[in-house]
């Protein structure tokens, strides 16, 4: 399974500078946007790696293929691959910007389009149009 995320702006991203009023909010909401995000990486991350451990019981032996099967069944979980999407820069704009400016929402739509573009193989590539 995949997992593709796509996130609108780049991993490092500049602090702001004083912050008032609605700017305040908006950047409180990308921080509480961004550690969601990054707990839900660190997870899947800290998962894969639980599912590869528990694949390398079968070549050291401890486990049979018919008993890894018979593990997995019951486990919950499996090894996802996880794309990210971002765009190489800072395209500007906030949570909200895009609600309230049409030219920020193609800005955002347009960037994302690129950056899915470069992150993903060729193909098989799902539908990336314009539209």
């Amino acid at each position: 399974s995949e997992i593709i995320i796509a996130v609108p702006f780049p991993v490092l991203v500049p602090p702001p500078v004083r912050l008032h009023g609605i700017h305040l909010l908006n950047h409180s909401v990308e921080i509480l946007i961004n550690e969601r995000l990054y707990r839900d990486l660190k997870n899947a991350d800290d998962l894969n790696k639980k599912v590869e451990k528990l694949n390398a019981l079968v070549s050291s032996g401890v486990l049979n293929e018919a008993q890894l099967a018979a593990v997995k069944s019951i486990l919950p979980f499996r090894k996802v691959q996880i794309t990210q999407i971002r765009p190489g820069k800072t395209i500007g704009g906030g949570v909200f910007s895009g609600f309230l400016h049409q030219k920020i929402r193609e800005n955002f739509i347009e960037e994302g389009r690129k950056a899915a573009l470069a992150a993903l193989p060729p193909e098989p590539r799902p539908n990336i149009g314009t539209s």
